[in-house]
Formats: C-alpha cells, sequence, structure tokens
C-alpha cells in the first residue's frame, strides 16, 4: 500500500494487532488472537496512576500535536490508547448542508493524517471517532452517523490493525 507518512510520524516499531470478532453471539477483542480486556479510564491527565491501579487502557477525546507524547507515557507504563479523533457536534453543526461541504472534507483529511501518523505506534489500541457528540434530532444523527461511517471505512484501508469505535455521551 502506497501512502504519504506525514512527518512526525511513528514508523520504529511494528503496530500491535488488535482486533474483534464475533464469537458465539458475543463481541470479543483480541491482541494479537489472544483474548484482551480493558480495564481503562477516560482521560490522560493520570497515566501512571492509571498503569499503578492495575488499567491497561487510557482513552483521549481528540488528537493534536501532544498525542505522540501521549502515545510515548502510554507505552513507558504498558498502557495503551483508544486514539479519539474530534468531530465537529451533530447538534451545531450539520453534516447534510452543502454549504459545510468544504468543512467536512478538511476534518475528513486530518483524521486520515492522524491515522496515517500513528497507525504504527505499539501504544494504538483503536480509534474513537467522534467524542459524545451525537446529541441532536434523529434526521441529523442519520447523516452523522452515515459520516461516521465513512470515516470508519477509510480508517479501515489505512489501518488494518486497529478496529474503531464510538463514544456516546448518554443511551438516548
Amino acid at each position: 500500500r502506497e501512502t504519504i507518512i506525514p512527518p512526525g510520524s511513528f514508523v520504529e516499531r511494528l503496530p500491535v494487532k488488535f482486533s474483534v470478532s464475533k464469537d458465539d453471539g458475543v463481541w470479543r477483542l483480541y491482541k494479537e488472537g489472544e483474548p484482551f480486556y480493558i480495564n481503562g479510564a477516560a482521560g490522560v491527565n493520570f497515566t501512571a496512576e492509571v498503569a499503578k491501579h492495575g488499567g491497561n487502557v487510557v482513552r483521549t477525546y481528540s488528537t493534536n500535536e501532544s498525542t505522540g507524547a501521549i502515545l510515548a507515557t502510554a507505552l513507558e507504563n504498558g498502557l495503551y490508547v483508544n486514539i479519539g479523533l474530534y468531530m465537529k457536534v451533530s447538534k451545531d453543526f450539520d453534516y447534510s448542508d452543502p454549504a459545510n461541504a468544504d468543512a467536512i472534507k478538511e476534518q475528513f483529511e486530518n483524521h486520515r493524517m492522524w491515522v496515517r501518523r500513528f497507525r504504527n505506534h505499539p501504544a494504538v489500541l483503536c480509534w474513537s471517532i467522534g467524542n459524545e457528540s451525537e446529541a441532536g434530532d434523529a434526521a441529523v444523527n442519520e447523516t452523522y452517523f452515515k459520516y461516521v461511517e465513512e470515516v470508519a471505512a477509510m480508517i479501515h484501508k489505512e489501518d488494518p490493525n486497529h478496529p474503531t469505535t464510538v463514544a456516546f455521551s448518554n443511551s438516548d
């Protein structure tokens, strides 16, 4: 596969492969083919403490220039990272409005850049698309989640070693 590797990418080690599959009607997460159970915390301000208390995963809410340092700290502490890819919130941003096409494309390509940059880091567990951003009416959510599916498809193409997920704010 030929892709552009963005500056600042982590390429020194092979990634740890995580996958999901449905076994006997139950979805399970695997690390290198072995069952993996998440004992994690949201946020990265207390990474060492998460590890001290038996945690194995932390979750970020977005990606930015500090993501590389977060991954390095997680790796030093024996943790994996559920990397958040922030998206404009559906209740404030209409994903079906043609006037927003350029902003949507820019957001999509930004996500692609972060995936390419960190897909080979050994501390990556998975990619979390959006962060608690499903609020809004059903019509807005339908368009939003179609876009989430497009982002997930792109991630699976760019990074076949890590699954995708979505973080919801509530169960409405």
